[in-house]
């Protein structure tokens, strides 16, 4: 039943928008005029997660007034490096610590400050040790204990790739789901981000794969609550607003909120190519 609401979800938002771009009230009054005539109505209050790399694609993208208009620090989780802390101290808002391992988790506590919670985002590349990977589920649970003794929230974001050594030979994303790397981090931390953007191109496949995470997460964890993630480029991939605007509409009741990454080929990202911020400005202005 699910499944097939989901479908009958999507095909009315096809229309929708097909007509205007825009599917829902906002939550929100925008702070300005000009912002209320350019945010799409339905993606107004949603809770935005953003690394500071990407806030400044786009300023430089759409300007800095309108950023500012969109991603007011109530409705904004500004993501930093620990070494960044520092230069973001005057962020009124909402602050993660972005880490890729356990010495990295340590340091994050360290800056810490009231409100902040510390992110580990664990994925099969150069930036987290193997040895971790390896143990990705003692990892996030050390992690657990570290945070929770410095009184600090954690957020959990075990990527997909992981699979390839805690599965190996198996699908990546069947591989994911068996491993038991969701339960060992949902136990860990109060938030879990869901890396699902690889599949963003079709909606319906990354609204499945959102609901089988939120099962097993929620079988370890039923307080756990979720971040999804989006990306304007994922691995290089082409995708459109419109997109993104339905893989939005599909998971909006699993969600607390969206990581919108605008990556750019890198260490992180070797596929990604060029950075495309005016996709997320199409993407929040309801644009196709």
């Amino acid at each position: 039943m699910r499944t097939l609401a989901r479908r009958l979800i999507l095909g009315a938002l096809a229309l929708a928008l097909a007509g205007c771009g825009e599917v829902q009230a906002p939550h929100h009054r925008p702070t300005s005029e000009r912002a209320a005539h350019e945010i799409a109505p339905s993606l107004v209050g949603v809770h935005w997660w953003l690394a500071a790399s990407a806030l400044r694609r786009l300023d430089a993208a759409a300007g800095s007034s309108w950023t500012n208009a969109v991603f007011r620090p109530a409705n904004t989780t500004l993501i930093v490096g620990p070494s960044q802390a520092a230069s973001y101290a005057g962020w009124a808002g909402h602050r993660a610590l972005d880490a890729t391992s356990l010495a990295g988790v340590r340091e994050a506590l360290r800056v810490a400050t009231s409100g902040d919670v510390v992110l580990l985002d664990l994925e099969h590349w150069p930036r987290s040790p193997l040895a971790e990977q390896l143990q990705a589920g003692a990892t996030f649970t050390q992690a657990g204990t570290l945070a929770r003794a410095a009184g600090v929230d954690l957020v959990a974001a075990p990527a997909t790739d992981l699979a390839l050594v805690l599965t190996p030979g198996q699908r990546v994303r069947t591989g994911f789901l068996a491993s038991g790397v969701v339960q060992a981090a949902s136990r860990a931390a109060q938030i879990l981000e869901i890396q699902a953007q690889g599949l963003e191109a079709t909606p319906s496949r990354y609204a499945s794969f959102v609901d089988q995470v939120e099962v097993l997460a929620r079988s370890a964890n039923p307080t756990i609550r979720f971040v999804l993630g989006l990306s304007t480029n994922p691995s290089g991939q082409r995708v459109s607003a419109t997109t993104l605007a339905q893989d939005i509409a599909l998971t909006k009741a699993t969600a607390s909120g969206y990581w919108l990454n605008i990556p750019q080929a890198g260490v992180s990202c070797p596929r990604c190519g060029i950075a495309q911020p005016q996709v997320a400005v199409a993407l929040l202005r309801g644009e196709s």
